[in-house]
C-alpha cells in the first residue's frame, strides 16, 4: 500500500504521456498482485456463508452481485482456485479508485489565505463537479485542465536537472504521503478485509505487510502457521 504514492508523487515536467502513465499503472498492479499474493488468506471455503455474502457486497459496483454460490462458480477456473489472492486484489484496486481515482482532486485543500490552518473538506468534490460540468462541452479540454492542475501542484523541486522553489509541490506531495498512510490504515483495519488478508502475527512480518512488502520471509500466499 505504501508504493501507491508512487502515482501520486507528481510528474517533474507536463511531458507525461498516457504510455508512461501506463506503465505506472502497470507497476502499480504488480506491486499489489505480488502483496495480495503473499499476504491472502488462501482459500474461502471455510468462512460462513453470511461473511461469504458480505465480501461480496462489499465489492459492489466492482463486482457482479448475487448469491455467493452462483457468482463464483461463474468466475474462471482460475480465479475460483486463487480466491483469496482474488478479493485481496479486488477490495485494494476498490479502495484506489473509490478514494483516489473517482476523486482526483483529494489532495487540494481550499485555503482562501495563509491564515486559513482548516481549508474547506467540501472542496475537493466541488472542484470535481465543476470539473465534470465543464467536460460536457469540452471533453478533451477538461481532462487536459485535470491533469495539468494535478501535475502543477505537484511539481518536483528539480527539473531536468535545474533545481527551483515550488513550496506548494512539497506541501502537497507531503499531503499525498500522510493521506496514502491514511488509506493503508484505513483498509488493512476493516473487518472484512482481515478476513482475507489476516494480519500476520510477528513482528518482522507486520512491517513487511504494513509497508508494502512481498512477503519475503515466507512463501507467497502462504499462512502462517499458528501456534498450538
Amino acid at each position: 500500500m505504501m508504493d501507491l504514492k508512487r502515482i501520486y508523487d507528481g510528474s517533474i515536467s507536463f511531458h507525461s504521456t498516457p504510455g508512461a502513465l501506463r506503465h505506472e499503472f502497470g507497476i502499480l498492479w504488480g506491486l499489489v498482485s505480488n502483496w495480495a499474493f503473499a499476504y491472502n488468506r488462501g482459500s474461502l471455503e471455510d468462512l460462513p456463508a453470511d461473511q461469504k455474502q458480505a465480501l461480496l457486497a462489499s465489492l459492489d459496483g466492482f463486482c457482479v452481485q448475487g448469491d455467493w454460490d452462483r457468482v463464483i462458480p461463474r468466475l474462471p477456473l482460475g480465479a475460483q482456485m486463487c480466491l483469496g489472492h482474488v478479493a485481496v486484489q479486488a477490495m485494494i484496486f476498490k479502495h484506489i479508485a473509490t478514494n483516489l481515482v473517482d476523486q482526483p482532486f483529494w489532495c487540494l485543500d481550499g485555503k482562501i489565505d495563509t491564515a486559513d490552518t482548516e481549508g474547506d473538506p467540501d472542496f475537493a468534490r466541488r472542484l470535481k463537479y465543476f470539473y465534470e460540468r465543464v467536460r460536457i462541452g469540452n471533453p478533451d479540454e477538461a481532462a487536459w485542465w485535470k491533469s495539468h492542475t494535478i501535475a502543477l501542484c505537484h511539481m518536483s523541486p528539480q527539473i531536468y536537472g535545474h533545481i527551483r522553489g515550488n513550496h506548494l509541490g512539497e506541501y502537497h506531495r507531503a499531503r499525498t504521503r500522510a493521506w496514502m498512510e491514511e488509506l493503508a490504515n484505513e483498509l488493512l483495519g476493516r473487518e472484512l478485509f482481515q478476513l482475507v488478508s489476516p494480519p500476520p502475527k510477528t513482528a518482522e512480518l507486520q512491517q513487511d505487510h504494513r509497508e508494502g512488502g512481498h512477503g519475503s520471509s515466507r512463501p507467497a500466499g502462504q499462512r502462517e502457521t499458528k501456534e498450538e
